[in-house]
């Protein structure tokens, strides 16, 4: 565009004229040109607040993510529903990690579960190895089914809830359920049974047992009241 001008201003006019077009070509030119710096200025302001606002949503995601919550054996590893839980066994309960986890605690609750777990609330720690990208606890219910009376003696299972909280706030609820296997229940049945009959037939004894020692201190008096007569008469006879 300057060759241009050069080329255009230079037929009849002085080198002054010359320079000063020069000039106002050079001057236009550097008006577009911060023209297009800022038009370009602003475009990367808007570029950077969609970058901010892109990275925003992203970092948002991990909170709209779905728990995944899982239980498995501690000795096979195989993964087992929070539902079909057995007494004396090991169990890792896992939270996948989102990213957004600062604490994470496990909590049971319902009707006679203090008499499976103590204590009620466990905390879980990232995992490391094969369990990295999650949150490690351990789950060990004891047979407290020996220790809540005979309701609970005789009951094959007991129902509660697990709640998982993530920073203080619930993320995760499952219902629990803790079963005893039929064969421990049925031994356990047959045993109570069985010293059910051992204690009648203990009861029964006692009782005859007071029956014959009344029965015996019975006959004595009438001996002893007919050993009385018999002399009285024989006495009377003599007489």
């Amino acid at each position: 565009m300057v060759g241009v001008g050069m080329g255009e201003s230079g037929r009849g006019e002085s080198p002054e004229e010359r320079i000063v077009g020069i000039l106002e070509e050079i001057r236009s030119e550097m008006g577009e040109v911060s023209k297009a710096t800022a038009d370009m200025a602003r475009k990367l302001a808007e570029m950077g607040d969609a970058i901010a606002g892109l990275s925003k949503q992203v970092g948002m995601l991990p909170r709209s993510w779905p728990p995944a919550l899982i239980i498995r054996e501690v000795e096979t590893r195989r993964l087992v529903p929070s539902t079909d839980l057995r007494v004396s066994e090991s169990y890792q309960l896992l939270l996948r990690s989102r990213g957004i986890e600062e604490e994470v605690r496990m909590r049971l609750e319902g009707q006679n579960m203090s008499r499976f777990f103590d204590p009620l609330e466990v905390e879980l720690r990232p995992g490391s190895g094969d369990d990295q990208g999650w949150w490690v606890g351990e789950l060990r219910p004891k047979d407290g089914f020996k220790e809540g009376g005979l309701r609970l003696f005789f009951s094959r299972k007991v129902e509660g809830t697990l709640k998982v909280l993530v920073n203080g706030r619930v993320d995760v609820v499952r219902p629990i359920v803790i079963r005893r296997p039929l064969s421990k229940w049925f031994y356990a049945a047959v045993a109570t049974l069985l010293w059910a009959v051992v204690g009648l037939i203990v009861k029964a004894l006692e009782v005859l047992t007071n029956l014959l020692s009344l029965l015996t201190f019975t006959g004595g008096v009438v001996v002893g009241v007919l050993s009385f007569i018999i002399i009285y008469m024989a006495s009377k006879s003599r007489g």
